[in-house]
């Protein structure tokens, strides 16, 4: 499972119950404890959830978590595409 399906889980899984535990989480993905643990930081270091000793809790703001989490994981700039010059530049005139 990969980190992003990891976190949305984490967050719906607050939703639904305010509360998770590592044991369980690592269990149910398929991943090593050490892994959550380091899911649960990131996610508290953004402010959506509150660690606690073997699990995390959320904040408060249950219908918010999803979506404060996709605002920050869409933020990323895409190597893609480069930056477009804007309309009102103009070339300056050869002399």
């Amino acid at each position: 499972m990969k980190r992003a399906d990891r976190l949305r889980s984490v967050l719906e899984a607050l939703s639904a119950s305010g509360t998770i535990d590592v044991t369980g989480m690592a269990h149910e993905f398929g991943v090593s404890t050490a892994t959550v643990r380091r899911d649960l930081q990131l996610l508290e270091d953004r402010r959506l959830l509150s660690r606690t000793h073997g699990g995390a809790v959320s904040n408060g703001v249950l219908s918010e978590l999803p979506l404060r989490y996709r605002a920050h994981s869409t933020r990323r700039p895409s190597a893609a595409s480069p930056p477009q010059p804007s309309a009102s530049v103009r070339a300056a005139p050869s002399a």
